[in-house]
């Protein structure tokens, strides 16, 4: 289309869905890969990372009831991680350890020291510090983390950039996390309206 044309919303909703209907079996595929059957992204795996987080906007802001498609709530939509259980067990194993600022064990932590050995152990690569590790998964609410989710810690919340803390959910409100100096690895309740704690959680893997 003309640059007008793919500029406009409406212009470019039809012309999305009218190729998309025309992909095999479009209506059964994971909403990422038919976006990427579509759109031909240079970097295919992308589009999953937002995936969660676009049914929790339009059930929240938009008129649909549906907007998965596939029942409400973005936890049927997003996969869980089947790797969580393993990570989850590597750091609940290195409770009492103390915290060390640039530290990655096996006698020591900082919080994503932590995280990278935990998802290590279940056979998932992440990137070094917290900043990075916010950004090396599928993004979904807070309020719909699963065990193995990572959570993050801003001095600015709407600047990820001043992201400063990482740790992993448990469930039911609990963490597991490498703290400050003086604090060993422990775990603790957490709050999803304290301060500095982000509205999204990160889950690797997916």
């Amino acid at each position: 289309g003309t640059p007008a044309q793919v500029t406009d919303p409406e212009y470019a909703i039809n012309k999305f869905y009218n190729v998309l209907q025309g992909v095999p079996n479009w209506e059964s595929m994971r909403p990422g890969d038919a976006a990427q059957a579509v759109e031909r992204s240079a970097f295919p795996d992308r589009y999953h990372r937002w995936e969660a987080m676009a049914v929790y906007l339009v059930e929240n802001l938009g008129k649909v009831s549906d907007a998965s498609g596939c029942g409400r709530g973005t936890g049927n939509l997003l996969p869980p991680n089947p790797r969580a259980a393993k990570a989850i067990e590597f750091a609940l194993s290195q409770r009492g350890k103390p915290y060390v600022w640039g530290a990655t064990g096996p006698n020591a932590y900082d919080c994503s020291g932590l995280m990278l050995r935990a998802y290590e152990a279940a056979g998932i690569t992440l990137p070094r510090v917290s900043r990075d590790q916010y950004k090396a998964g599928a993004m979904l609410p807070i309020e719909r983390a699963k065990p193995g989710d990572l959570v993050f810690w801003a001095y600015d919340k709407s600047n990820p950039a001043t992201i400063h803390h990482v740790a992993m959910y448990l469930g039911n409100g609990r963490i597991v996390e490498a703290q400050q100096s003086g604090v060993p690895v422990h775990t603790r309740k957490i709050d999803f309206n304290e301060p500095e704690l982000l509205p999204v959680a990160v889950r690797p893997g997916v």
